[in-house]
């Protein structure tokens, strides 16, 4: 099995039983559930924006109502998750 390197990735996209992890220039599916994805790369660091998207909390460009900016990607942001989003970035900003 190869090793990757997690520590650039930004982004994990959920593909049915597949995850898609997003870093700069590269990607790479791996056959594990989008919550086993986020637990092995770090709860702490990975916060899940909608049932198919989650992203790397320090990495985060913008957030609007529907959609976070990061790595030169805008991914959508769903509904339920924004209030939660921003009490998570705020905590993190205060936390600095």
């Amino acid at each position: 099995m190869k090793q990757i390197d997690t520590s650039p990735v930004v982004v994990i996209e959920g593909c049915r039983k597949f995850v898609k992890l997003h870093a700069p220039g590269r990607q790479y599916l791996i056959p594990i559930t989008m919550d086993r994805a986020i637990d092995a790369l770090g709860s702490e660091k990975f916060f899940r924006i909608s049932r198919s998207y989650a992203v790397s909390l320090p990495d985060i460009v913008s957030i609007d109502l529907d959609v976070v900016s990061i790595a030169g990607m805008d991914i959508p942001l769903a509904k339920p998750y924004y209030k939660k989003l921003l009490a998570r970035v705020y905590v993190l900003n205060n936390a600095l």
